[in-house]
């Protein structure tokens, strides 16, 4: 009795195998297929594979970015980003599973105050000079 239902435990266990192996290549095509659209304009999400949903939030409205990562998301580099407007509920919140958020962090800090980098006041090294043309001690300008 336990001999004739092996095979039938195998082809479920098969079919097991194989409906998690499809859902898996779902997620991940999905995944593929989304896009974060950002111009100097707006921001943009476009997704889904079979039906496709564009979400767009003019530049202008963003009152507040935050980006998430989870212990795996730092391993592997990913994150959700969260983007507020003035007081509005938007259909572009949260965009998930964005890969390199610190660098589209940076990024959309650019391109909405301008540029990220400190600079830092270029400070040379003087000697002042007496009232009789000799230099004097060093002194940072």
């Amino acid at each position: 009795m336990l001999a004739n239902a092996a095979p039938i435990i195998l082809r479920i266990i098969l079919l097991l195998w194989v409906l998690l192996l499809l859902w898996v290549m779902w997620g991940v095509a999905d995944w593929y297929y989304d896009r974060f659209v950002l111009t100097n304009k707006r921001i943009m999400e476009v997704s889904g594979i079979v039906t496709r949903k564009v979400a767009m939030m003019p530049l202008g409205r963003v009152t507040d970015m935050a980006y998430n990562q989870t212990v795996l998301g730092r391993m592997l580099n990913y994150g959700t980003f969260i983007v507020e407007s003035a007081g509005q509920d938007q259909a572009l919140r949260e965009i998930s599973t964005l890969p390199r958020p610190n660098a589209l962090y940076l990024l959309m800090c650019d391109e909405m105050y301008g540029s990220t980098e400190a600079v830092p006041p270029k400070r040379t090294r003087t000697r002042k000079r007496d009232s009789a043309g000799t230099p004097g001690p060093w002194r940072a300008d």
